[in-house]
């Protein structure tokens, strides 16, 4: 679906201005590619759920459970992919970390995977579905050492799993390519991984459609232990279409509502961007169509002065085009040529309550040139500031941030002065953080050869190397 928008945009970033000299300590650390997570409330776990054991045999609910709230025909058999029964991980295992969430200076989860190589049998026609998948892994060290706290079964990537706090989190294994089925489910645990519970079978059908040819989550979140969404994608046979999904849970993730007049339908053969709520009502949603057999003329597709964003107000039973992200100034000298054009949402994160980033891009097919913006709101969308990205912004709340350039840069942003300050130049090449505070945080880092995972309790200058292992 394409937009006409028009883009308006008043938000200004306050940024550091740091007057004391840079430690010259930079080391070379190893890091691997870290979707940002959701900064939330902690709340307390629930104190009564049932649960399975992390040992247990996966046994689907019967389909006389399914409620007709899931939209799954009553007469219909669940249908369930092949699930994967990972290799048990040998203690003191040296491990390398595909994403990281810190919950405190100790307590963390982390997502590890064995290798590049595809973990789980099936068809080759998407591998990039699978090339992340792996373990769930849980610290209480501050990253030093890992329990692997995979559930029963399946193999997992970032997309797939979200952790509210030291206890309680949820993961969506990917299913692969190509076996027909109609459900797929979630798993909950609410004593740090321990043991795991199973949801009951949830549609995943696309409308229209008998069956889905391979399910992988892309971001699920929680805004409390109740409430939450799963933001999925789904190919049908039939004129092989990918599409989005949107699943809704009221009850802490064990029954989940197919939001078929949300997100579902939207897309066709187009890339999610992510899913950021700020509430139980209101969040954004980003997708991309570059490149596009569709293309728009600059004049028509900025018409209102900027670039819209698909926002909810509903808790994601319906979307439209109300955000309007202004247009940048070096888009604004194309109206006089007016190209023809396509933007984009790549990214689409809740820091926190207040502070969303949307990083998107635009492509001039005129002259084949792409534009990239990182757009900020700390006051939950109404204003926003612009600028050109280098791709890992990070953001701990409306006052702290951290970002890599390619020139080795690391830079800082905090309220006392505008804009960005270097506070230091290391030798890695791409770098995803994740700050506890403005002091502690932690980055998987890559020099170009290896990778790893970097720890700092000075708020960036200095930075030690961790070897995470599997613990005994």
């Amino acid at each position: 679906m394409k937009r006409y928008g028009t883009w308006i945009l008043t938000l200004f970033l306050f940024a550091c201005s740091a007057t004391q000299t840079p430690n010259p300590l930079a080391i070379n650390p190893p890091a691997m590619t870290l979707t940002p997570t959701i900064d939330t409330i902690r709340f307390p776990p629930p104190t009564s759920t049932v649960f399975v054991t992390a040992t247990s045999t996966l046994i689907p609910p019967s389909p006389t459970s399914i409620t007709e709230e899931q939209n799954i025909d009553q007469t219909e058999v669940p249908v369930f992919a092949p699930t994967l029964i990972l290799p048990t991980l040998q203690a003191g295992k040296l491990i390398q970390l595909a994403s990281i969430h810190m919950i405190d200076a100790q307590v963390g989860w982390g997502i590890y995977k064995e290798s590049e190589k595809v973990l789980r049998p099936g068809s080759q026609v998407a591998p990039y579905l699978y090339q992340s998948e792996g373990y769930i892994v849980r610290t209480t060290d501050g990253g030093k050492t890992w329990q692997n706290v995979t559930p029963p079964s399946g193999a997992y990537s970032a997309g797939g799993f979200f952790a509210l706090d030291a206890n309680m989190a949820w993961a969506s294994e990917n299913t692969p390519c190509c076996i027909n089925h109609n459900t797929a489910q979630l798993w909950r645990t609410a004593n740090g991984g321990k043991t795991w519970e199973a949801s009951q079978p949830f549609s995943i059908k696309i409308k229209g459609e008998e069956r889905s040819e391979f399910y992988i989550p892309i971001q699920i979140q929680f805004i409390d232990p109740n409430t939450g969404w799963l933001l999925s994608s789904s190919r049908s046979g039939m004129g092989d279409r990918l599409r989005a999904i949107l699943l809704h849970t009221t009850d802490g993730g064990n029954t989940w509502i197919n939001m078929e007049f949300g997100v579902n339908g939207f897309m066709v053969n187009c890339w999610n961007g992510g899913l950021a709520f700020i509430n139980a009502t209101t969040g954004w949603y980003g997708t991309s169509c570059i490149p596009s057999p569709a293309k728009i003329p600059f004049n028509n597709l900025f018409a209102e002065g900027g670039w819209k964003i698909l926002k909810t107000t509903d808790g994601g039973n319906s979307f439209n085009y109300s955000t309007i992200i202004p247009t940048p100034p070096d888009l604004q000298e194309l109206a006089a040529s007016n190209p023809e054009m396509d933007c984009g949402e790549k990214r689409v994160v809740a820091f926190t309550s207040n502070v969303l980033g949307i990083e998107w891009n635009c492509r001039n097919y005129d002259i084949h040139h792409d534009y990239q913006y990182f757009s900020l709101s700390t006051d939950a969308g109404r204003t926003w500031t612009t600028w050109t990205p280098p791709g890992n912004e990070y953001f701990l709340d409306a006052q702290h941030g951290w970002r890599l350039l390619s020139t080795g840069e690391l830079q800082q942003t905090y309220l006392l002065g505008p804009g960005w300050v270097t506070i230091k130049t290391v030798s890695w090449k791409s770098a995803q953080f994740d700050f506890v505070n403005q002091f502690e945080g932690w980055a998987l880092v890559s020099n170009g050869n290896e990778t790893g995972l970097v720890h700092t309790i000075d708020g960036g200058w200095v930075w030690d190397e961790i070897k995470p292992i599997i613990a005994p």
